[in-house]
């Protein structure tokens, strides 16, 4: 017979496997991030909703190693010319698109000092009526893949990223409700 006392600890524990359960499906990629492919279309704004209840975000190339995880997750695990969301938009249409970190993308957008994440086939930011939302893959095109952008109604398959340091950084907490924040500022 169970004694009263066992309760809470019971409900924490039921709480935190449900929790864990809820975010299976990361593959680790040690000093680079998390990575967890999304197979069931959706469109921009569901993905990152997803992504973000998931503790994570829709990715962002910041790295050569990380350019060539993706690349490589989506060819092993698709159709290697799939399009997939990725973490940046217009959100005031105005043709001034940022990261979800908030950062500027410019034609070649440089996240990380000295790294340049490549574009579909040197594409630059020069997006159609519709085309307001990022885009990663094709890297089985002539052009070799990489960033484009794309309608962020389009349901699509997308790739969550958690940063190296997940469940770590002390300021982890923070950095989701600022972005949570922006997304739901824009």
């Amino acid at each position: 017979m169970m004694r009263l006392g066992a309760t809470p600890l019971l409900v924490s524990l039921a709480v935190f496997l449900a929790h864990c359960h809820a975010h299976t499906g990361y593959k680790r990629f040690p000093g680079v991030g998390y990575y967890k492919m999304h197979f069931t279309p959706k469109t921009w704004d569901r993905a990152e909703e997803i992504c973000v209840e998931e503790d994570g975000h829709l990715v962002v190339l910041d790295s050569e190693a990380e350019y060539l995880i993706v690349k490589n997750l989506i060819k092993s695990h698709h159709n290697p010319n799939i399009i997939m969301h990725a973490g940046f938009r217009d959100n005031l249409q105005d043709g001034d698109f940022r990261s979800i970190y908030g950062e500027s993308f410019t034609c070649t957008p440089v996240i990380q000092p000295g790294y340049n994440a490549p574009w579909e086939g040197g594409q630059s930011l020069t997006p159609g009526p519709d085309e307001h939302c990022g885009t990663v893959g094709s890297f089985e095109s002539p052009f070799g893949g990489g960033y484009s952008i794309g309608d962020c109604e389009t349901v699509r398959p997308y790739v969550c990223e958690r940063e190296a340091n997940y469940g770590r950084s002390p300021t982890y907490p923070l950095r989701k409700a600022f972005h949570k924040l922006v997304n739901w500022l824009f």
